[in-house]
């Protein structure tokens, strides 16, 4: 699994121009090359190739809460910085992973984290996994980084999550720290497993 493999140093490749498009989900391939001297790397690629692991990928859609059906798989969203990952079932249908937009809009209201809010009390629904992101990547970056590393990285820092079905029906959430490239390849800095 994705969770299982994504460690600090990590370099991903093939997957920030996806999540930051605003398309609606779908399904990528992942490989793991390993590489004991420059690091071990992970390959996102559309279609999935041939031997490929598959993963669903949510991408953040500004002032939305972007959706899609988890088929069972383990679904990756990103780029976090406030945001809400989050992983239900309404009663007799579908698993279901969101990525929340937290954001206040101009007028200071939060409809996207009130519906959100709404849905999780709702009788049918059961919420099988949650993390909010607020104020992590700001902690991370203005508490552990140093200044060297805060001014190379702090401007591009956010965190990516992935939601890993687990035994009994249930999932967890995985967040990587991760910082993007100029090439846009992320580098993992930390982990935190669900």
């Amino acid at each position: 699994m994705l969770k299982d493999v994504i460690q600090k140093g990590v370099l991903i490749e093939g997957l920030s121009t996806v999540l930051t498009s605003q398309q609606p989900a779908g399904e990528m391939g992942w490989r793991l090359q390993r590489n004991v001297l420059s690091g071990n790397v992970i390959t996102f690629a559309a279609p999935p190739a041939a031997g490929s692991e598959r993963v669903r990928v949510l991408p953040y859609v500004q002032w939305e809460t972007a959706e899609t059906d988890t088929g069972g798989q383990e679904v990756i969203s990103g780029e976090f910085t406030g945001c809400i990952m989050g992983v239900y079932q309404r009663a007799g249908g579908n698993t279901t992973a969101a990525h929340v937009c937290t954001a206040e809009r101009s007028d200071r209201t939060t409809p996207c984290l009130d519906a959100w809010n709404a849905l999780k009390e709702e009788a049918d629904v059961q919420l099988l996994a949650e993390h909010a992101t607020g104020g992590e990547v700001g902690d991370y970056v203005f508490g552990v980084m140093d200044d060297k590393r805060r001014a190379k990285s702090g401007r591009t820092a956010s965190m990516l999550c992935i939601a890993s079905p687990s035994a009994g029906g249930g999932y967890t959430i995985t967040r990587a720290m991760v910082y993007k490239k100029d090439t846009g390849e992320y580098r993992v800095l930390a982990v935190q497993r669900g």
